[in-house]
């Protein structure tokens, strides 16, 4: 009975870890996607200063975007731990003690 209560906390640490390695990898390679975008637009001007108006219109815009990511990838993360939680099992302590007698 302990050995399981041990393994039931080992799952739910090894989920929870994996959603947050997922979660922070696909937040980096988003952020730095942005960043190229970014450096595209200032450092290899098509027009002039039309670049840098475009380059203007779409920093905020892509600043935003990446920011509700990042926010729907921690609602993710959330969701993920409250599941792994959930499926818990409680175990009454008088079941340990009998498990110990």
């Amino acid at each position: 009975l302990i050995e399981s209560i041990y393994v039931h906390k080992l799952v739910l640490w090894h989920r929870t870890r994996t959603a947050y390695r997922l979660d922070r990898t696909c937040l980096i390679s988003i952020t730095l996607l942005y960043l190229l975008v970014l450096v595209v637009l200032f450092i290899i001007p098509f027009s002039g200063s039309g670049a840098v108006a475009v380059g203007a219109v779409l920093a905020p815009l892509l600043f935003t975007g990446s920011f509700l990511v990042f926010t729907a990838l921690r609602r993710r993360e959330t969701r993920v731990r409250q599941a792994a939680l959930a499926q818990l099992r409680v175990v009454p302590m008088s079941d340990v003690d009998a498990f110990r007698e």
